[in-house]
């Protein structure tokens, strides 16, 4: 059974092209967003992360989910275990 996880809409071009929207983020005052990881087939909440525009600028150009890290400061790549790499 083939299970994918992905940010909702964000990471399928195919789906912004099909519906005509462009990416529009509400960043707060800090220049961030709430990300929350949803497995594709259940729709069960995996995380919530902060992304800045970088971490989702980085998410699109890698197709890899990109956060970042409020207490370190610094962007950071979820690490995907051998089970949700396949394809």
């Amino acid at each position: 059974m083939r299970r994918e996880r992905r940010l909702h809409g964000l990471l399928d071009p195919e789906n912004r092209r099909t519906h005509g929207r462009e990416l529009a983020l509400k960043f707060d005052d800090k220049g961030l967003i709430t990300a929350v990881v949803v497995d594709d087939a259940t729709d069960e909440v995996l995380m919530v992360a902060w992304m800045n525009d970088e971490a989702v600028k980085q998410t699109l150009a890698t197709r890899k989910a990109t956060f970042y890290s409020r207490s370190r400061r610094k962007m950071w790549v979820k690490a995907r275990s051998p089970a949700t790499c396949r394809r």
